[in-house]
């Protein structure tokens, strides 16, 4: 028994989920150390979560609970992921099976139900993480421009026609996400140093420079903020944060910097904005038939042929899918892949949170707004798994209650 509870207790899971975090962001990838043992290190830990929760998996049907279901029809989306590469354009399933890595956080959810997490244990570490990522991006700005940190092997260097360094480092969504829970925090304690927490995270977010994320987080973060105060003096502190950040970015080389790159951008591009061009073109011009428009085309791999053909259009008409977060979520998993979407985020926007768990929506909704012209769903893959794991374990608490 004692051994029992010590293999259970909440600071073995504190240190299994902090390490699976590692695991996700390749160890922040520094570059002393080969980046194919960081992402072999990486895709083991995750296929050793995955194993350990294919049981949670098979109970989940038997447990006649709609979070599993929905996770379930993700294990089959991406399961056809593999089939529809094969049968619709001849890719290798090895190839596809190893983008379906960098996708399997999402069921992480298995592994958080199995082992009981607690929702207190999963934000305390993603605030450690988050503490960790800020501690490496500092080093990673302090000796900007050279790069000690790349998971891409070479392919990025460090721009500054944002108005600082723009330091490319795995691991901002921890930031986003403590963000917002700081606020919520805030909301429910009113201590002032939640204030100081998540102005900290909001600066690291600005020292992204990722300017629509910059702009979601801060407008959603504001009403989140001024959700719990009185409907007259929501206009007083609104107009306060509105003067404020006016003279910030009126004062700030970084915001405007980073709105005359967007000026130039719409001026090199005209009218015709890139990411729609793209959009139009993956929904209406690329290939399809009935197979791919319900199922989806499946995941291009860059050495295969289709990958191949991929690179192209992307390098020559500069159509990206990661511009586009929607339309590849459409391209990849077709009607069903979106149909999963609305399942998975449907159950959170219309939960009625309580309390500091109010800003499980907000966040929720920052992904949603985030994809739009962006990948955020994939990119925060393993955030949905957890907001939605924290819904279903508020749900199941209210059933205990009951």
């Amino acid at each position: 028994m004692k051994i029992s509870r010590y293999i259970t207790s909440p600071q073995i899971n504190r240190m299994l989920l902090l390490f699976y975090f590692l695991a996700s962001v390749l160890f922040f990838a520094p570059v002393f150390i080969s980046l194919s043992l960081l992402k072999a290190l990486s895709w083991f830990v995750i296929l050793v979560v995955f194993i350990f929760s294919v049981p949670e998996i098979i109970n989940g049907i038997s447990k006649r609970s709609s979070h599993h279901y929905i996770m379930l029809i993700w294990v089959v989306i991406f399961y056809l992921s593999v089939i529809n590469s094969l049968l619709q354009h001849q890719q290798n399933p090895i190839l596809t099976l190893r983008l379906v890595f960098d996708l399997l956080p999402l069921l992480l959810f298995y592994f958080l139900v199995r082992r009981d997490y607690k929702i207190e244990d999963v934000e305390k570490t993603i605030v450690l993480m988050s503490a960790i990522y800020m501690i490496v991006f500092c080093v990673a700005l302090f000796f900007a421009p050279k790069v000690i940190f790349d998971n891409t092997g070479g392919e990025i260097g460090i721009s500054h026609e944002r108005g600082v360094a723009r330091v490319k480092l795995l691991g901002s969504n921890f930031v986003y996400y403590c963000f917002f829970l700081f606020v919520g925090k805030y909301n429910e304690q009113r201590q002032k140093k939640y204030i100081i927490y998540f102005v900290v995270m909001l600066i690291f977010i600005i020292l992204n420079v990722s300017r629509q994320h910059i702009l979601i987080t801060f407008l959603l973060g504001t009403f989140l903020f001024l959700r719990n105060y009185p409907w007259y003096v929501k206009p007083i502190i609104a107009s306060v944060l509105i003067t404020l950040t006016i003279v910030l970015v009126l004062n700030s080389e970084i915001f405007l910097s980073m709105i005359q790159l967007t000026l130039q951008q719409i001026s090199d591009t005209g009218i015709d904005n890139i990411r729609i061009l793209a959009a139009k073109y993956f929904i209406t011009e690329y290939p399809s038939n009935i197979a791919s428009i319900l199922l989806g085309q499946g995941i291009p791999y860059s050495t295969s042929e289709w990958g191949k053909s991929y690179w192209y259009i992307m390098r020559f008409y500069g159509y990206i899918l990661s511009d586009v977060g929607y339309v590849k979520i459409y391209f990849y998993w077709g009607i069903l892949g979106l149909v999963g979407v609305y399942l998975l985020f449907s159950k959170i926007l219309v939960y009625k949170f309580q309390g500091r768990y109010q800003y499980i929506k907000y966040y929720t909704l920052f992904i949603l707004l985030a994809n739009i012209a962006s990948h955020n769903f994939f990119v925060d893959i393993m955030f949905v798994s957890i907001v939605f794991y924290i819904h279903y374990k508020l749900m199941m608490e209210k059933v205990k209650i009951k």
